[in-house]
């Protein structure tokens, strides 16, 4: 079950591209300004990141759907325990659903933001490394000579 959950972290972090790196520092009451315009190494991950502009809100809103769903059996669940009498167990019920119900609504948040944050993120990237391209081939150009 560890290793599952290791999976899906992994798996949430890539689809989210910079947008889980940011949403990891807010949480931690970090700057998230560390995270941002990394430059590409490779062509392959600037289409990577051009791709989480897209797969990130997806991903965000899937488990903010699933989440919901989480918090609805809790309730259902504190609806039950009310009826048995067991108004302990309700209580416990209803926190769990509160929180859950909290978390969907972070997790939804962050679907509508992750797009921009991603976006932002892969312009001032290829910014970034076009800005170094052109550095390192004018630090690479022979001197003129002054003959």
């Amino acid at each position: 079950m560890e290793n599952e959950i290791k999976l899906n972290e992994d798996y949430v972090a890539k689809l989210a591209g910079v947008a889980n790196d940011v949403l990891a520092k807010v949480t931690k009451f970090e700057s998230p300004l560390g995270v941002f315009f990394t430059p590409y190494s490779t062509p392959k991950a600037a289409f990577f990141s051009a791709a989480t502009i897209v797969t990130a809100p997806v991903m965000y809103g899937s488990l903010a759907i699933k989440y919901s769903g989480h918090a609805l059996s809790f309730t259902l669940e504190a609806i039950a325990r009310l009826v048995e009498g067991d108004f302990a167990k309700a209580g416990e019920a209803l926190t769990n659903a509160f929180a859950v119900l909290i978390v969907a609504g972070l997790t939804g948040v962050s679907a509508l933001l992750s797009p921009v944050i991603n976006f932002v993120d892969f312009i001032g990237s290829l910014v970034k490394t076009a800005v170094n391209a052109f550095s390192n081939a004018q630090n690479a150009a022979p001197a003129p000579s002054m003959v």
